[in-house]
């Protein structure tokens, strides 16, 4: 203890003595600054972290580093001492009082006397580290900062508007002040037209008088605090919310402060210094909830507004056209063998990326309106078209589908599909010609060439009795391919059926025999219960 309170000791004459250099111009710029990065900090704590470390941006104990946001305090790194509260306990001895609270006599006419155990205010020299000295997981973001948005400005003031003690107003002020706040009609007015951030700055500015110094009207002129001194803790307090809100403050003066400061002993100074990061961590802790409740409210308006229907409605409006589509199966290789009809985590943790030049395109066609990946899975698997040459559509292959703001990249997986972004721009990117021409043949290519490619989609026939166990040859499904040349007493009349016919036709397969294996499985149950 003795070291420790030596320690201690150091700290605070270090404070003092910091304190009146504080006071001058450019130091006390950098004192507030440094006040609104560590607003929850005693003032004696800011300008300590101040005079060891400037530069810091955040700071935590060894332990609160690892525990709670997963980083390291790098080796050989020197601590950053400030004073920390330490209650302790201590056992004393009291008068026993009853029920009723009063002190119990003795037979022998004195108090009975108790010992107890009370918790009493202990400090003790602590030491933290700057972010800058540490090492390990990304910070979380901070809010605080303001965007530069009118949205952003707009929550701010209202935020303001909502802690402040008195209503506030903009309104025409006469005699060039930019606002003012009147503490007989409990009120705060802002002069109209001022930018965004001036009326901001002004806005905390007048919000710390009615705070502060608005009470004071109830006292005798002797007692209550002078002009210089409510302008310095008012302007000061707006300072250092500003600057914590990323408001600039480069236009920020105190140009009667060295006069002011140098009439003041040290321990008003230093109760000016603790006013003013009580007000402003204060503030800013209150406007910091009002902003997120403001900030909740939108995004529940947000969500609120819309029905489920309206949201249908909305996605149904972006497919309001037949979509272009390629499958991309993995090329016959051995580098490939391995990776077949594996998942993507899988890849994954085999550090390999799906890139282009590892697929060879299978099929391009249209997506029907209204149609998605999962449809695309059953049509492929269940009802696979008579010019789709690949296997069924399978986990490790990849969709490609071209929507109005580019292409996007499905990687078929275990469970759903994974969008790749980097497989789409290597599409994009490499612009090989065939998958160009796939992407585009609705747009810009002759109306001639576009006639033939829909006859070869549409000279497709449908097979109703597909088994998926014994996969058949193509001439066994009944599929008859253009370029091979059919018996002429084989040939029939093809019959034409679109994109959509195939796939309403696969989903009516995929419900046949959801329902034949349901029968099947109440057949095999009622068998059970017999006991055959």
């Amino acid at each position: 203890m003795p070291k420790n309170n030596d320690k201690l000791k150091e700290l605070l004459e270090q404070a003092e003595q910091g304190t009146k250099a504080v006071f001058e111009s450019e130091n006390y710029r950098n004192y507030l600054a440094t006040m609104s990065k560590f607003h929850s900090y005693s003032f004696r704590n800011s300008l300590l972290i101040l005079m060891q470390k400037p530069e810091a941006t955040h700071v935590a104990g060894y332990a609160a580093w690892k525990k709670k946001f997963n980083r390291q305090v790098q080796r050989g790194e020197s601590g950053i001492q400030i004073v920390g509260y330490s209650p302790r306990k201590v056992n004393v001895e009291q008068e026993k009082k009853d029920s009723s609270g009063n002190t119990i006599i003795g037979a022998d006419g004195k108090p009975v006397m108790e010992k107890v155990t009370r918790q009493v205010p202990s400090y003790v020299p602590v030491s933290v580290f700057d972010v800058s000295q540490t090492e390990g997981e990304p910070l979380p973001q901070l809010v605080n900062e303001l965007n530069g948005s009118v949205e952003a400005y707009q929550d701010l003031m209202q935020a303001i508007r909502d802690v402040s003690p008195f209503p506030v107003s903009f309104e025409e002020i006469q005699g060039g002040a930019k606002g003012f706040c009147d503490p007989v009609t409990q009120r705060i007015v802002i002069q109209q037209g001022m930018s965004e951030a001036q009326s901001v700055k002004t806005a905390i500015h007048e919000v710390t008088h009615a705070d502060l110094h608005a009470p004071e009207q109830n006292l005798i002129l002797a007692d209550r605090t002078d002009r210089r001194t409510r302008e310095i803790e008012a302007e000061s307090t707006a300072f250092v919310v500003c600057e914590h809100y990323g408001i600039d403050t480069s236009d920020y003066t105190f140009p009667y402060l060295a006069s002011w400061s140098s009439s003041k002993e040290l321990a008003e100074l230093q109760s000016s210094l603790e006013t003013i990061q009580k007000q402003a961590g204060d503030l800013i802790d209150k406007i910091d909830t009002r902003l997120t409740e403001l900030q909740k409210d939108r995004e529940k308006d947000l969500f609120t507004e819309i029905t489920p229907d309206q949201v249908k409605t909305l996605a149904s409006s972006f497919e309001k056209e037949d979509r272009p589509f390629i499958i991309y199966q993995l090329k016959e290789s051995a580098d490939n063998r391995n990776i077949r009809f594996e998942g993507l985590d899988q890849l994954r943790q085999a550090n390999i990326t799906p890139t282009l030049p590892m697929y060879d395109k299978v099929y391009t066609g249209k997506l029907p309106a209204g149609k998605n990946l999962d449809d695309l899975f059953t049509e492929f698997n269940i009802n696979r078209p008579a010019d789709f040459t690949g296997h069924s559509l399978s986990v490790s292959d990849i969709i490609a589908i071209k929507e109005e703001f580019g292409i996007t990249a499905y990687y078929v997986d275990s469970f759903g599909f994974e969008n790749l972004p980097e497989f789409a721009q290597d599409i994009e990117d490499q612009q090989q010609e065939a998958d160009v021409a796939s992407f585009e043949k609705y747009q810009g290519i002759s109306s001639e060439e576009a006639r033939r490619h829909e006859e070869m989609l549409d000279t497709v026939r449908f097979d109703g009795d597909i088994d998926l166990d014994r996969e058949k040859t193509r001439e066994q499904l009944g599929f008859r391919d253009q370029n091979k040349e059919q018996p002429k007493a084989a040939q029939e009349p093809q019959k034409k059926i679109s994109m959509k016919e195939r796939m309403a036709a696969a989903q009516a397969e995929a419900d046949r025999r959801n329902s034949s294996h349901a029968l099947n499985q109440l057949q095999r149950d009622k068998t059970a219960e017999r006991g055959e």
